[in-house]
């Protein structure tokens, strides 16, 4: 009897145990967020039809009601520092959607697409192709997990190098915020996309 009142109590504190993990796990999970989307089979259907997801990205995002404006913005990293090259603004009327980004050579230009329940929004940066990096090792690395959404400030999304070198380092896309360790590498051409969700409306 003994033996049994101590299995059913361990059974028990496992239990609560595995519960309890359970809610740590929900509690240390962001409210607001941006992860890569998973398309179900439906939407995978659409895409073949529609030519295929190749040169396509796209991003699930979850904010909160105080979030205004959704800025998409295109950097070149030069001397070190993070410079803009195109930007987008759009207002968000929801909370809740998806951004797809449409490219291949990041300085040729982007399309961006916003789709929340309600609404969708497209536009194209068009710059064409930086002539002097044609022919160079081109890398990409994107955002591959869920990432916290800060309002105000930019979550980068997708990080190309291009270089000669024969040894490429492709980093994640977090190093955006250490535009130093990309200066030491030596590439020829560094560029970013990134996110930023803001609490002020699109002025």
């Amino acid at each position: 009897m003994k033996k049994l009142t101590s299995l059913l109590l361990a059974v028990a504190m496992a239990l609560e145990l595995s519960a309890c993990s359970g809610e740590e796990q929900r509690a240390r999970e962001p409210e607001m967020y941006i992860e890569p989307a998973q398309l179900n089979e439906d939407e995978k259907k659409m895409a073949q039809l529609l030519g295929g997801l190749e040169g396509q990205t796209i991003f699930d995002f979850s904010a909160d009601d105080s979030v205004r404006s959704l800025t998409i913005t295109g950097w070149k990293l030069d001397d070190g520092e993070w410079k803009a090259q195109f930007m987008d603004g759009q207002r968000l009327d929801e909370s809740s959607g998806r951004i797809a980004l449409g490219f291949e050579d990041i300085t040729a230009g982007c399309r961006i697409a916003v789709q929340t329940e309600s609404g969708f929004n497209a536009s194209s940066s068009d710059s064409g192709a930086d002539e002097e990096l044609e022919g160079m090792g081109r890398t990409t690395a994107y955002l591959s997990q869920r990432k916290e959404i800060k309002c105000g400030e930019e979550t980068a999304l997708v990080i190309q190098t291009f270089t000669d070198k024969n040894e490429v380092i492709s980093y994640d896309p977090e190093y955006f915020e250490h535009p130093e360790e990309y200066e030491k590498l030596g590439y020829e051409g560094v560029f970013a996309i990134t996110a930023r969700f803001s609490q002020e409306p699109l002025s």
